[in-house]
């Protein structure tokens, strides 16, 4: 059965998206508050599973869309979505016919992702790797990846002897 798990708005509050976890799509909602429009758009993050793009079967990408960040408003809205299985970032444009623009992989599994205020830098926790990667927005490059995992005698048991 479909899982919602991630939600964003933008800044203008006219572009909802949420990740469908177990569907491996994003659902895109227009309007704003007490105005939605009542049939999504739906974006199927698979490679060639989208009518927009070729078919590209075995093709990883795009499965278990955990969670969601909106950039930008009106025409200009892209949305990045965490790929947990296959380890990336899905970046969507969302102006018109919502379409998967690039595809950025990461080291870990990526979960849960914040913008800075300028909107120019994506942030991105990852599991199995313990680091947290620093995306250019505007590029779609990681620029820095920061190693989380405690100083050794913080992760380390205590024996006792």
């Amino acid at each position: 059965y479909p899982c919602a798990a991630g939600v964003a708005i933008s800044h203008d509050g006219r572009t909802l998206v949420v990740a469908n976890y177990s569907n491996d799509s994003i659902s895109v909602f227009h309007g704003g508050y007490g105005n939605w429009s009542s049939v999504p758009d739906e974006l199927d993050l698979r490679p060639g599973k989208s009518k927009s793009s070729p078919a590209q079967p075995g093709t990883p990408g795009g499965e278990y869309p955990f969670w969601v960040v909106v950039k930008g408003s009106g025409s200009s809205t892209t949305a990045y979505v965490s790929s947990v299985r296959d380890r990336e970032i899905d970046v969507v444009h969302l102006s018109g016919t919502p379409a998967v623009t690039a595809r950025i992989h990461v080291l870990g599994q990526p979960n849960k992702m914040t913008l800075n205020a300028a909107e120019s830098l994506l942030y991105v926790v990852e599991d199995q790797s313990d680091t947290i990667d620093v995306i250019d927005a505007a590029k779609n490059v990681i620029r820095e990846r920061i190693p989380v995992i405690g100083p050794r005698p913080s992760y380390l048991p205590r024996w006792r002897i």
